[in-house]
């Protein structure tokens, strides 16, 4: 999982037992009951006894009525049955007498998902579908059902919330490194200060990226507010166990689709399409040559392959050689593409803005911008100057400092929303509801259930080869695509 240096934190929890994990089987339960989606083949669902309106599980998932946690999300006068395995293994009698059921059994339980009927076999209520799912994605199901309510939270306890930030701690970077630690370490002293969360203390351990996949795949980790590591298989083991993760960028393509896993800034994407908007403003009607270079990673290829389809809706000519326009995406030497591309102009999403872009002058260029200082706002900047003050963090950092900062907060804000019996599950579904939140320090942070990137867009910034420095070209500039 390849995090820039400005990424940040592992929220983690005091140490869960390997045997208090989920089995295999309860994971799988787990992406049906969240999801909708079996590993033995597809599941659909219907409603009353017409199947002609078969759909997808996935538009209607048992956690869509029954919440994360098993516990019913009440709409309107629809009041879903709780259905932790400790609610239904017990007979229910309604208050008024109308209304009683015997307890469930596997079986029983079984039934009522294929049939839409309760243990008592008295039908459920309409808005409840009948899934059509294979034996073998029911058992899966019903052994999930079995541990919710009672999911284990590696590290959660009633005292604390331990937090890890994977930096590195060692070499050149150890620097920001310690610098993300501190922001990680102040805010949660704040919080304490106050008297925690929820009567938790909030604790923060800095973890090596060498050794750090070893460490999260013991299931220690509550949930992560960023990382910064080049070990793939971090991503993996962020998605199979849900931790809950908030970092600054989506760096790796796989990172960007799993569903624990949310950014505060554009990624790669989203940067080269706001880039061609801004120059589609700029041009015109006029019909342009577009080259596109990137630096061969997966993400940036997959923001390549995005920008040259919204070229061609554009009714530009997408080519590598003689051009109008380049367009450099990811890690891109700019100056010695440049020198081969004869182009006027250069559009750069992604790159690192170094000295070396000043040795383009006699070209236009403009580079994406995921945020600006004019970003922070009044009362932002004063809480980060206080905040730097109080904690003594360095100026040499800035940049990681107010790239963690904004990272925490979210996802505190996050736990705060979890309340407390808060979960992983409850985490996520926190942030998936969060909606223009104010950090202070970055552009106001909207995810949803299918948008886990905060700020979709980017300012334009343009080079001023003579002042040697940037200026605002542009508004912030939200892609149509």
């Amino acid at each position: 999982m390849k995090r820039c240096a400005i990424a940040v934190a592992f929220l983690v929890v005091a140490a869960a037992s390997a045997a208090d994990l989920l089995t295999p089987a309860e994971k799988r339960g787990r992406e049906i009951y969240l999801h909708g989606q079996g590993a033995a083949r597809p599941i659909t669902a219907f409603f009353g006894s017409d199947d002609a309106g078969e759909i997808s599980a996935s538009v209607v998932p048992c956690a869509s009525c029954h919440g994360p946690d098993g516990r019913g999300v009440p709409e309107g006068t629809v009041a879903p049955s709780d259905v932790r395995w400790s609610v239904l293994t017990k007979p229910f009698f309604s208050s008024d007498g109308g209304r009683r059921r015997p307890r469930y059994d596997a079986g029983l339980l079984a039934r009522a998902v294929r049939e839409a009927v309760d243990a008592a076999g008295t039908p459920l209520f309409a808005v409840m579908p009948r899934y059509r799912i294979d034996d073998r994605d029911l058992d899966d199901l019903v052994a999930y059902l079995r541990r919710l309510g009672n999911e284990p939270q590696p590290g959660l306890d009633d005292a604390a919330i331990v937090v890890g930030t994977v930096v590195p701690l060692t070499g050149p970077r150890a620097p920001a490194g310690e610098a993300v630690r501190s922001v990680i370490s102040g805010y949660f002293d704040d919080i304490n200060a106050e008297g925690g969360l929820f009567g938790r203390r909030l604790k923060v351990e800095a973890i090596d990226a060498a050794t750090a996949a070893k460490k999260i795949a013991g299931g220690q980790f509550f949930g992560v507010v960023g990382v910064s590591s080049d070990d793939s298989s971090l991503d993996d083991i962020v998605s199979a166990e849900r931790i809950p993760l908030v970092t600054p960028f989506a760096t790796a393509l796989e990172s960007r689709s799993a569903v624990s896993s949310f950014f505060i800034f554009s990624d790669l994407e989203s940067q080269a399409l706001a880039l061609l908007d801004f120059a589609a403003e700029r041009e015109g009607k006029r019909a342009l040559r577009v080259a596109i270079v990137h630096d061969g990673g997966k993400l940036a290829d997959a923001a390549a392959t995005v920008a040259a389809r919204h070229c061609n809706s554009l009714g530009w000519t997408v080519g590598k050689r003689d051009a109008e326009i380049l367009l450099a995406i990811g890690s891109v030497d700019v100056p010695a593409v440049a020198a081969t591309v004869k182009t006027p102009q250069i559009l750069i999403a992604g790159a690192s803005v170094t000295k070396s872009l000043f040795e383009l002058r006699g070209k236009t260029v403009f580079v994406a911008a995921p945020t600006l200082p004019g970003d922070i706002s009044d009362e932002g900047r004063g809480e980060i100057e206080s905040f730097a003050m109080r904690h003594h963090l360095s100026p040499e950092h800035h940049a990681a400092e107010i790239s963690a900062y904004a990272a925490v907060k979210v996802f505190v804000e996050a736990l705060r929303r979890g309340g407390r019996d808060v979960t992983r599950e409850k985490v996520i579904a926190s942030l998936e509801h969060l909606y223009g939140f104010a950090t202070g320090v970055t552009p106001a942070i909207t995810y949803g259930p299918n948008r886990h990137i905060g700020t979709v867009g980017a300012y334009v910034v343009g080079i001023d080869f003579d002042r040697r420095t940037f200026s605002p070209a542009s508004r912030w500039i939200t892609p149509a695509e």
